[in-house]
């Protein structure tokens, strides 16, 4: 493992919470089966205006990917993700945030933008570094993001009043034993001092949600920030949290590498990924995690990284990621 060896930061926790605001945003992504299709859209669709929810459908593509400052083919960014990641959570707060939205359209300068939402952008870009003014590229869909601005505007008092109080009182006793599992542990601490590495917020929120049942799980939105499925295994859940304290924690590294140009990016994401299963597997003092990265070869790459951890125990993170990824790419050509 790594000489280098961090400060303890006793003020550094994980800090679980079931947020109104991403669960209502990721409530409409669900009852309009967008990424997630499950019987949560078969409950609650009748709570979202009928016209709303096909407008919502007509422009599934547009709200599925992710990609900031883009301004192509999705607005997912602008309408879904900060509007999560900023932990809006009332009616007046969206109003605001489309407001501010569509005025940095008109003046083609994304300025009270990043003077509103300074704090909430920095916290982001310590996951995803980005130009807030590339965001202007968004304006291409300037008529279509203030309709659907309008529509999580018109539908968050139901939300509200109809679904939120039942979909809480559901999570309530994951959320309970979640708080209390991390309540007393340095667990951000263990993964600075494995690491060598600083986790750069003095906290990490595990957001838990009840729409996203049936699709991608450990969602981030930012860098203090996972939206989990409140509904898998007590202990996955657990672990998968532990996992995304270290995908974000060496998230660093993987964009460094990536800069290099040196090696396709969907290679490297996925012994990243891979990487931080390994060092959870310390972190958790477990020979396996009771979770899958299903869509990687996850045992292939912790058998790797092991027998090269074995030989080179003062590997720093790239350094033990690149000696793996070749070792992976060798063994499968």
């Amino acid at each position: 493992m790594p000489q280098e060896k961090a400060a303890k930061t006793d003020n550094k926790r994980i800090t679980p919470k079931a947020e109104l605001g991403a669960n209502y945003i990721l409530h409409l992504m669900a009852t309009a089966r967008i990424v997630f299709n499950s019987d949560y859209a078969d409950k609650y669709e009748t709570t979202i205006e009928k016209n709303d929810l096909e407008v919502l459908k007509k422009n599934k593509n547009r709200l599925t990917a992710f990609r900031s400052g883009s301004g192509e083919d999705s607005m997912a960014d602008v309408v879904i993700g900060f509007p999560i990641a900023f932990a809006l959570k009332s009616r007046s707060d969206y109003e605001k945030y489309f407001r501010i939205l569509d005025d940095c359209f008109d003046s083609n300068s994304m300025s009270e933008f990043q003077k509103a939402y300074s704090e909430e952008i920095s916290r982001f870009q310590k996951m995803i570094p980005f130009d807030t003014e590339e965001l202007i590229g968004f304006a291409v869909y300037r008529e279509l993001i203030s309709e659907i601005g309008q529509i999580i505007i018109n539908n968050f008092q139901r939300y509200r009043t109809d679904v939120w109080p039942q979909e809480m009182e559901k999570m309530a006793s994951v959320l309970d034993k979640l708080c209390a599992c991390f309540e007393s542990t340095d667990h951000i601490f263990r993964w600075e001092n494995l690491t060598g590495r600083v986790f750069k917020t003095d906290y990490f929120i595990p957001s838990l949600c009840s729409a996203i049942k049936g699709g991608p799980d450990a969602n981030s939105i930012g860098y203090d920030r996972v939206l989990f499925y409140y509904g898998r295994p007590f202990d996955e859940l657990v672990q998968f949290v532990s996992h995304e304290v270290g995908t974000h924690i060496l998230i660093d590294d993987y964009f460094n590498l990536l800069k290099t140009g040196k090696y396709d990016a969907g290679t490297l994401f996925m012994a990243y990924e891979c990487l931080a299963m390994f060092y959870n597997k310390r972190i958790l003092e477990v020979d396996e995690t009771t979770y899958r990265l299903n869509e990687f070869p996850d045992i292939e790459f912790c058998r790797i990284y092991d027998e090269i951890s074995d030989k080179n125990p003062d590997l720093t993170p790239p350094e033990l990621l690149v000696k793996g990824l070749e070792v992976y790419q060798s063994q499968n050509r």
